[in-house]
């Protein structure tokens, strides 16, 4: 894959997951051995804890949005 698809799938990551909350495109968007380095050691791995975090997140922020400043 080159850089630009790479940039895609970022930005589609952040606008449809995270930003509109459609859950179901995780496992399209993200390798089923994905790390979040950010999670808690028992949750870091695995495109469903993955998710997982996404959702609990959406919970506690349903509002948030992000902005794109570099990719």
């Amino acid at each position: 894959m080159d850089n630009e698809h790479n940039k895609a799938v970022v930005r589609r990551l952040f606008d449809e997951v995270v930003g509109r909350g459609n859950m179901e495109l995780v496992a399209e968007l993200c390798a089923a051995d994905v790390i979040n380095h950010a999670a808690a050691p028992n949750r870091q791995h695995g495109v469903e804890n993955y998710r997982a975090v996404l959702e609990s997140s959406r919970k506690a922020q349903p509002d948030q949005s992000w902005v794109e400043q570099r990719v």
